[in-house]
């Protein structure tokens, strides 16, 4: 697409299923693997020739719709050849980090999320086509995977209601990322429940199934967490609001509490608010910092006393948390496991509900030996074409 920073409605160029790149008068995108350039001028933003191969066989991230190349404005380009393998397995860990078993076959493998009753593990696949991702389900005791949502677009980020009968999610398929929610004996229809044309991310229900807090991006705010009263008129309101960004909201088993994650510190550390929601009137009180060395995507114990996160090197940390009344007692985080540092991103993580069990999803062949090229002056040969 070409957009003006002055405004008015942007328009296509080419039709493609990767990233593209602008230097030195070409356009650089991949079409069937193949790395192409075709001269645009950047004058009257117009192509002026037909596209030309610079390379082939250029590693392509399929779900990403990723073409593996950059190019700078001096004439270097760089590019990596082959295919990687992509695929992911869930692997189980006990606290001490070991491992203690595999679930199901290997595939692009994301955001698993284990039911109430650890029966069963719901995640987001990649479909074929380019930008379409399904949630599944993965039934623990019969080890066998049933598709679960078959619309264009993507289903993503997958979330348990408290009773174990619905699976929340972010889902494109009406434009913008809205939460949907379906029931999981697949006798009904997903229903929207947001509606505010702003992507809305990571849906989580209050444990009375009432309120369902997530993240939403706001021009001037950044990202901040908002609430939706399930039961009222369906207009949600903001809950955790700053110029920081806060996100990845998550309710404590008795309700209580909120943990969520803050970048205010200048870097993202986890923190649990106090949360009230009587009378129809939410609000949050008190801050109570986890995580002392970075700290995402929080997750609970069942009986809430221990909390689960990452922190900034990659390890799968937990903190002890005691209720004081109105406060908490929050104990130093302490490391469960360290993760390869090929692994960076510990989002695909899950806890039972015991906190004896953890389920990560973890590449099969995490180091790739694929050749990465490096051409200095690349237009050199341009002018013979």
């Amino acid at each position: 697409m070409l957009g003006s920073l002055d405004g008015g409605e942007p328009r296509v160029l080419l039709q493609g299923e990767s990233n593209a790149a602008y230097a030195s008068g070409h356009i650089l995108f991949l079409r069937e693997r193949a790395l192409m350039a075709r001269p645009f001028d950047p004058d009257a933003l117009e192509f002026t020739g037909d596209a030309f191969p610079l390379a082939e066989d250029i590693t392509y991230v399929g779900p990403a719709s990723l073409g593996v190349f950059s190019v700078s404005q001096n004439g270097v380009l760089a590019y990596l050849s082959g295919q990687t393998d992509t695929g992911y397995r869930l692997h189980w860990f006990n606290r001490k980090g070991e491992e203690t078993g595999t679930l199901g076959e290997k595939g692009l493998l994301f955001d698993p999320r284990i039911s109430p009753d650890g029966q069963r593990v719901a995640m987001a696949m990649p479909g074929s086509a380019p930008g379409t991702v399904s949630l599944w389900i993965h039934d623990v005791r019969r080890n066998t995977r049933t598709r679960f949502t078959f619309e264009t677009g993507a289903d993503i980020q997958p979330s348990w209601s408290p009773d174990g009968q619905s699976l929340l999610f972010s889902s494109n398929r009406s434009g913008e990322y809205e939460i949907h929610r379906k029931p999981v004996s697949g006798t009904g229809e997903a229903a929207q429940l947001t509606s505010t044309g702003k992507g809305k991310f990571h849906g989580k229900l209050s444990p009375d199934g009432r309120w369902l807090a997530y993240w939403t991006t706001e021009e001037k705010l950044g990202t901040e967490i908002h609430l939706l009263d399930t039961e009222g008129n369906g207009t949600p309101v903001p809950l955790l609001s700053s110029r920081f960004n806060e996100v990845d909201p998550v309710f404590s088993p008795d309700g209580r509490w909120l943990a969520y994650s803050s970048d205010e510190s200048g870097r993202f550390e986890t923190y649990i608010t106090a949360f009230s929601g009587g009378n129809g009137k939410p609000e949050v009180r008190g801050k109570w910092q986890v995580s002392t060395n970075g700290g995402s995507r929080p997750v609970w114990r069942r009986d809430g006393r221990e909390i689960y996160f990452k922190d900034l090197s990659g390890n799968l940390m937990a903190a002890d948390i005691r209720a004081a009344g109105d406060t908490l007692e929050i104990g130093a985080p302490h490391k469960l496991m360290e993760i390869s540092p090929s692994v960076s991103n510990l989002s695909l993580f899950d806890v039972t509900g015991n906190g004896q069990k953890f389920l990560l999803s973890l590449p099969v062949n995490p180091k790739s030996s694929n050749p990465l090229t490096l051409v200095v002056n690349w237009t050199a040969d341009l002018k013979k074409r």
